[in-house]
């Protein structure tokens, strides 16, 4: 689950009122959205490369991040599991279709679709491709709730 605690913990750093990203930041986090949208999982290692240098050249956010994903990785899986957001509650809060946007063939190769992708696909790329994604990230109660356990938990 390392993957998604690492783009949990972003996203609930983002949430952090004292976090705030500039133009360029925004734009960096729009175009990781693009390629986990592309991508994931198979370029993984490459996209969490490129993220972790954007987070460790914001102090505010490094520093939010790092503890974050302390307490993430502290967290039983089945617990951080339930309180993530159902399809239902993303389709309001992200105000997104229901229906996936289809691009083309998919070789049989590739995994099938699992928790580690939907967790991608369906909550952190459409949250790193809006314009501010801490902006959204602010907004959305699916967070409040994890970030409320997480600290009842630790």
């Amino acid at each position: 689950m390392s993957a998604n605690t690492t783009l949990l913990a972003l996203l609930l750093s983002l949430k952090d009122l004292n976090v705030t990203l500039n133009s360029s930041e925004n734009t960096e986090l729009e175009t990781i959205g693009e390629q986990l949208a592309l991508d994931f999982p198979q370029r993984w290692n490459d996209i969490q490369e490129r993220l972790m240098k954007l987070i460790s050249s914001n102090i505010s956010l490094y520093q939010c991040y790092q503890a974050t994903k302390a307490k993430l990785d502290l967290m039983d899986s089945h617990l951080l599991a339930s309180l993530l957001p159902n399809k239902g509650e993303l389709e309001k809060e992200l105000a997104i279709d229901s229906k996936r946007e289809v691009r083309g063939y998919k070789p049989t190769k590739l995994p099938k679709s699992g928790s580690d992708n939907e967790i991608v696909n369906d909550i952190v790329v459409p949250i790193l491709r809006s314009d501010e994604p801490s902006e959204k990230a602010k907004q959305l109660s699916f967070l409040e709730r994890l970030q409320k356990n997480m600290k009842a938990a630790t």
